[in-house]
């Protein structure tokens, strides 16, 4: 009787230590993953209501056509999130100089204003240019310089963007100063998109 009233005691210590313990809370990670895992979850709601709500079968492609890149966009930035060791906490991080500090926080400023740019020119320069250079811009900010990887990008991307868009959704697109030869192309594309 008197072993089973120690282990008792000593149960009760053994959960009272588990609760004492300070839980550590990584924010880096929790913040890396917060705005992945809120989009992933919009994408999913958004996506529901498109499926299960009475809605016609071009407004159903469009959620699909921008929701999917979103969503595996946002799980691969979670799972490179989740995949992040503890052993990182244990490698000795260079002292940050200035210069590091202000990259830092430019990085997303200038990517702001290259977004607010696009959204400005769009209309005039027209989706083609302003995508296009708006890829460049990106891949060029983020430390990509090779130039034929990047042409081969931004052109992939534009190329994307036109026939999601324009040719299996038909959403007119600002063609801007391109609109003369832009007719005659999306007739053109149609032509074999239905084919």
């Amino acid at each position: 009787m008197g072993s089973n009233c120690i282990g008792r005691v000593s149960l009760r210590i053994r959960i009272s230590e588990v609760f004492r313990r300070r839980v550590t809370v990584n924010y880096d990670k929790l913040g890396a993953a917060l705005f992945p895992v809120l989009a992933m979850g919009y994408t999913v709601f958004a996506l529901w209501e498109q499926l299960t709500g009475n809605y016609r079968e071009e407004t159903i492609n469009y959620a699909l056509f921008l929701g999917a890149p979103v969503f595996l966009l946002a799980l691969v930035a979670v799972t490179r999130v989740l995949r992040e060791g503890a052993g990182d906490k244990t490698k000795k991080q260079p002292p940050s100089t200035s210069r590091d500090s202000t990259q830092r926080w430019l990085r997303p400023v200038a990517l702001i204003i290259l977004t607010g740019l696009l959204i400005g020119t769009i209309s005039t320069v027209g989706y083609i240019v302003a995508f296009f250079l708006y890829v460049l811009a990106v891949l060029w900010l983020m430390g990509r310089r090779e130039p034929l990887v990047m042409l081969t990008i931004a052109i992939a991307s534009v190329v994307f963007v036109h026939f999601a868009f324009v040719v299996l959704l038909d959403q007119q697109l600002p063609a801007g100063f391109l609109e003369p030869w832009m007719e005659a192309g999306v007739r053109s594309m149609r032509g074999f998109a239905l084919a």
